[in-house]
């Protein structure tokens, strides 16, 4: 509407500023009504892009909500069903959008069709992949709707069953049958992981996201160009080194940019990026924490991993191993304040009955990596 105010004024003003009506009446008629034609033609396109707009802006608000619209829309359009895991807060959504054709694993009616123990399962699986791999198997689970964040993608990743294949603005559809996206799930999992030749997977995954995914989707246009382009480049580190960091910048482009920045010994740049990540997982602690240990900073580096301690949990071996081989890096170097050799000693016993109590570097890089389990064969 305010548009068309100001288009219509726009209109009115240079008409009796350049005298149409009197320029008009002096025309041939037949020249008059063309000219009042396009006229017209011209206002009336004007309030119909301004009208397409608006009704685009509404669709795309219409789906940035708390429930997952496009994914549903998407599963209805290209016409995927089955057994959903799903987040307990939209499944009475899934069931009105995709019911019966899909099943839900759990909605808000605990304690009245699901028994308490289901809800416990349930907070086990979204912790930890053999708790989810469990209910996969157990209820022949194809599909799984989660959050876009990655420790859901990570936690999918690990149970080496189901695969991304689309990713909306808050969430995002895991497929056991032929995902469109398991190289960008992988490294959204563990961007750790890169190497060059994902390069031509991941080509073919830009072109696919182009033709399936939202406007609105976090992977579109930015990372998805960022991650080929980086995979592309003759230089990667002249490649990380010029970057500028912005705030538009995602967790996501933050936490592979910074463990890229990791493997070509940029410690400092990784050190800024792995602090700028706003939803920080347990590994994104480890890796500012290894930057800063590479600096020289025994004590951020400490206190990074008290926060990692404090902030967040991991019920990953892979990454108290770490922990653990940073702790006594940092210990041979500095004395700690935060932690102590009994609690070194603890967390050993969680990773490894080997001795490791002379761990002669710090981690690699390769070590946030974690092996993919394959998926059972079926």
């Amino acid at each position: 509407t305010p548009s068309g105010i100001v288009i219509l004024s726009i209109f009115a003003w240079a008409a009796s500023e350049f005298d149409v009506g009197d320029r008009l009446q002096r025309m041939p008629p037949a020249l008059s009504r063309v000219i009042g034609a396009g006229v017209a033609l011209v206002f009336v396109i004007s309030l119909a892009s301004s009208v397409y707009l608006a009704r685009a802006y509404m669709q795309d608000n219409r789906i940035d909500t708390v429930f997952p619209v496009d994914v549903a829309n998407y599963m209805i359009d290209q016409g995927i069903q089955g057994r959903i895991f799903n987040q307990y807060r939209i499944g009475g959504y899934l069931i009105y959008r995709l019911s019966p054709a899909s099943q839900v694993y759990i909605d808000g009616r605990t304690g009245i069709l699901y028994p308490v123990d289901h809800f416990y399962r349930y907070k086990d699986a979204e912790r930890s992949a053999d708790a989810l791999r469990t209910e996969i198997e157990k209820y022949d689970i194809d599909l799984a709707v989660l959050f876009n964040l990655q420790r859901y993608y990570s936690l999918v990743r690990d149970t080496g069953v189901l695969k991304l294949d689309y990713v909306g603005n808050r969430y995002s559809l895991f497929r056991r049958d032929d995902p469109n996206f398991p190289v960008l799930g992988d490294l959204l999992a563990s961007p750790a992981c890169w190497n060059a030749g994902m390069s031509a997977a991941l080509e073919a995954e830009q072109t696919k996201a182009a033709q399936v995914l939202p406007t609105n989707s976090f992977l579109k246009p930015s990372f998805i160009k960022f991650m080929v382009d980086y995979s592309k480049s003759a230089d990667r580190t002249a490649f990380i080194g010029k970057l500028q960091i912005d705030e538009q910048w995602s967790d996501s482009r933050l936490r592979f940019t910074a463990y890229q920045a990791l493997s070509a010994n940029l410690d400092a740049m990784a050190n800024d990026l792995f602090t700028e990540i706003t939803d920080k997982v347990f590994s994104d602690y480890l890796g500012v924490a290894l930057a800063q240990a590479r600096l020289g900073k025994w004590k951020a580096a400490e206190q990074s991993l008290d926060d990692a301690t404090r902030q967040t949990v991991s019920y990953n071996p892979s990454e108290i191993k770490i922990l653990r081989g940073l702790l006594v890096q940092i210990r041979n170097n500095n004395t700690l304040e935060l932690f102590d050799d009994a609690y070194i000693d603890r967390i050993a016993g969680e990773t490894s009955p080997t001795d490791e109590s002379v761990i002669p570097r710090l981690p690699q890089v390769s070590a946030f990596c974690p092996e993919i389990r394959m998926a059972p064969a079926l």
